[in-house]
């Protein structure tokens, strides 16, 4: 399942060597250094690899699975929100190369909120996880968060 999103994500984001016109945000050399599809891919990764941690303690704890087993359920759910904010900023980072802001916001948001709501029903197989409603609208709320902060870092560094 997760080679169908990097791929999509590199059907998406298109060639590495298109070159930005002046409206956007980042420059020529920047995509020729680091493709700008590695950061939400990245995002993306780790993402699946938090939410592929069971639920149940393991009969050897990992690192990560003591780290997350000291916060709440409250925190565990308000992760979720600076979670997809970064996907949707990584996202519209490689987005607004290639699309208008305005074109790219709510396709930032769709593709961000649906990995989200993907790795809720992920979660079912999970042992000791479950997928919630809550969880999903906290994704789309944080996908929302995330994309207006690039949009809003885009805007300033156009007029500046």
């Amino acid at each position: 399942m997760f080679i169908f999103y990097a791929l999509s994500m590199l059907v998406i984001c298109g060639p590495i060597h298109l070159y930005p016109n002046d409206a956007h945000t980042m420059n020529a050399e920047s995509t020729k250094i680091i493709p700008p599809f590695i950061w939400p891919l990245g995002v993306m990764s780790g993402l699946y690899a938090v939410s592929s941690i069971s639920g149940e303690p393991p009969d050897d704890p990992t690192l990560i699975h003591a780290v997350f087993s000291w916060f709440s359920p409250t925190v565990h759910n308000m992760l979720h929100v600076p979670a997809y904010a970064l996907l949707a900023w990584t996202l519209c980072r490689c987005l607004f190369l290639y699309l208008h802001p305005w074109v790219g916001l709510p396709l930032v948001v769709t593709i961000a909120g649906a990995y989200g709501a993907l790795l809720e029903w992920h979660q079912f197989a999970i042992p000791g996880r479950y997928a919630s409603l809550t969880d999903v609208a906290l994704n789309f709320i944080g996908a929302v968060i995330g994309a207006w902060f690039a949009w809003k870092s885009a805007a300033t560094s156009k007029t500046a």
